[in-house]
């Protein structure tokens, strides 16, 4: 090759590394274009691109002439040390004759190479060595096609092309992960304003179902009311999922022991257990630790993985419809790690729960999006596609994995790797699972989370709430004031406060509301948020200044329990909340806990 030869070619050389530099390519082509150049300019039975990634190398292009070794891009090795030490150190090309012999080359690419010699280039960037460039030959000629510097030259470029490739694909993730963001956002404060709007006709309906069931009507009736209230529940739960899929935001992280938990999302779901045939087997150790969780999360990411296997049971043809839950402590460095499973660093070891289903399992194609919001494996109509998207989100704030399988045996396993609470964390004092309705049901609360829907009740309600008065007292009735601009959840809350013996007042008008608060006549003043006009907000601040013995009377009902606006009011205040959709239970203790009607 003449010397005019070798300078066109060099310059054509670098005008296709620059035109390589200025597109858009994604980084895999990026190094097939340049690796093909050098493979040309080179006369080299082969030329690899090799990157450095978590103190391996990996193979990420290899490009070979007639006759040359076959590598499969995306093979990975461990880099011997001395071969790591040599190339940091240096720009210069290193030459290595007999390959197969060399104490600088892995067992496992001496195994698969058919070469006897190699030139190594190292590829740095911002003088960090982020790979190499090998170029390997059966024999390396006496002399060789390119000169030392150029080739050096063209790696400086490779390295080049290599880092603005990457640069380019973070640029890209980050404005992906903006505009996710930006989308994800918008939703949330649609989802807030929907679910408020919807969470008013659920508790109407709640409300009203629930008087009804008390009034002890006919069996066929009863049936129907049932029913009713059953998709009311659904309908409920629908609402709250998407709450939780748009908050995205931490609970109250603590030591949280997991039996009680199962217990509880077993407990809830036990009607739909039984109507769906499905027989379930509990193994949890009496030692297991207590795993660091936001409890109420971890509730709910069960809730979603039961209720998903009930659903995959109730349609599977098999008559052993089983659910097995299962959960081990696996100890740091022991075990067997679950593919793409980060590894234990805290050295207290991961609790691991499973809940696997004998139901049809999981579609191979539908395996990798089985988590991604929206996404659902059921008919239209049947899933919402949130659930399982829940799961990850909880998961993933608690630091731990989770991962959907198909068993061998049949069936879809869900693997939930959760963090061991630390030795500072006292694990909270956990109630019993629930067999009937709670005595107390939570009730949400402006505390640092922002209110949170209160827990549906197990069972049916109580017949009567009230206590008997004490000998010698004469129980007054407790004045009780709605504000809320829905006529129809108005008539269901008189009806059930009433049925509670209050004396009821109600306003459809925050002008008219803050008129009769503010007037000191009433023992407990409910009062929605988001109403047209003058809303519960400037109906609190003003009884604040005018009248704040009435202030403190005043309880908020939302349907909002997710916009950063209502949360930090709902924080500032302190007052307390009773998250929409409640019913009669919720209701009854709500008022008890503001210490108004004692025996209600």
């Amino acid at each position: 090759m003449t010397e005019n030869r070798r300078a066109r070619d060099a310059v054509a050389a670098f005008a296709d590394i620059a035109s390589v530099l200025a597109e858009s390519l994604e980084l895999p082509e990026v190094l097939r274009r340049i690796a093909s150049t050098v493979l040309a300019l080179s006369a080299a039975d082969s030329v690899s691109v090799l990157l450095r990634r978590d103190g391996e190398a990996e193979f990420v292009v290899h490009e070979r002439g007639v006759g040359g070794p076959r590598l499969r891009p995306g093979y990975r090795f461990p880099v011997r040390p001395q071969i790591l030490e040599l190339l940091e150190h240096r720009r210069a090309p290193l030459v290595i004759l007999g390959v197969q012999a060399s104490p600088l080359v892995p067992d496992e690419i001496r195994r698969q190479h058919v070469v006897r010699d190699a030139v190594v280039v190292p590829l740095r960037a911002e003088n960090e060595l982020i790979g190499a460039m090998s170029i390997a030959y059966r024999e390396l000629p006496e002399r060789w096609p390119l000169d030392p510097a150029l080739l050096t030259a063209l790696a400086d470029h490779m390295a080049v092309a290599v880092r603005t490739a990457q640069l380019r694909g973070e640029a890209r993730r980050s404005s992906e992960q903006l505009q996710q963001s930006e989308k994800l956002s918008a939703l949330g404060r649609l989802i807030a304003r929907v679910a408020h709007e919807l969470n008013k006709p659920l508790t109407t309906t709640r409300l009203l179902v629930e008087m009804l069931e008390a009034d002890n009507p006919p069996p066929r009736i009863l049936t129907h009311v049932r029913a009713i209230a059953h998709e009311m529940e659904r309908a409920s739960a629908i609402v709250a999922d998407l709450l939780l899929l748009a908050r995205k935001r931490g609970g109250e992280f603590t030591a949280v022991p997991l039996a009680p938990v199962v217990r509880e999302a077993l407990g809830d779901h036990a009607r739909d257990l039984t109507s769906a045939g499905v027989r379930v087997a509990v193994d949890l150790p009496a030692d297991l630790p207590p795993v660091y969780a936001d409890r109420r999360g971890l509730y709910h990411a069960l809730s979603n993985l039961i209720l998903n296997a009930i659903q995959a049971l109730a349609k599977s043809e098999h008559a052993d419809r089983r659910i097995t839950v299962r959960a081990w402590l696996e100890r740091a460095g022991a075990g067997e790690q679950h593919a793409n499973e980060r590894p234990d660093a805290s050295g207290r070891g991961r609790v691991v729960l499973t809940v696997a289903d004998s139901g049809p399992g999981i579609r191979p194609d539908a395996l990798p999006h089985i988590f991604e919001p929206f996404f659902t494996t059921k008919p239209a109509g049947e899933g919402t596609g949130i659930g399982l998207a829940i799961v990850k989100e909880f998961v993933d704030a608690v630091g731990g994995e989770v991962h959907a399988e198909n068993s061998p045996h049949g069936g879809a396993v869900f693997r939930l790797t959760l963090p061991v609470a630390g030795p500072a964390g006292a694990p909270p004092q956990e109630p019993e699972a629930r067999d009937g309705p709670p005595s107390d049901p939570p009730v949400a609360r402006s505390e640092e989370g922002g209110p949170t829907p209160a827990a549906p009740e197990a069972g049916p309600p109580a017949t009567s709430e009230a206590a008997p008065a004490q000998p010698g007292q004469t129980p007054r009735a407790i004045r009780v004031l709605v504000i809320d601009d829905e006529p129809g959840l108005q008539r269901a809350l008189r009806r059930v406060l009433e049925h509670f013996g209050c004396e009821v007042t109600t306003s459809s008008s925050g002008e008219h509301g803050f008129a009769l608060a503010s007037s000191g006549a009433f023992d407990i003043i409910l009062c929605d948020i988001r109403m047209p006009g003058l809303d519960g907000r400037e109906i609190y601040h003003r009884l604040q200044r005018v009248a704040p013995a009435a202030a403190q009377r005043l309880a908020f009902m939302t349907g909002d329990t997710i916009s950063d606006e209502v949360r930090l009011f709902l924080k500032a205040t302190g007052r307390p909340t009773l998250a929409k959709p409640f019913g009669r239970m919720q209701l009854a203790a709500f008022l008890r806990r503001m210490g108004a009607m004692e025996g209600v």
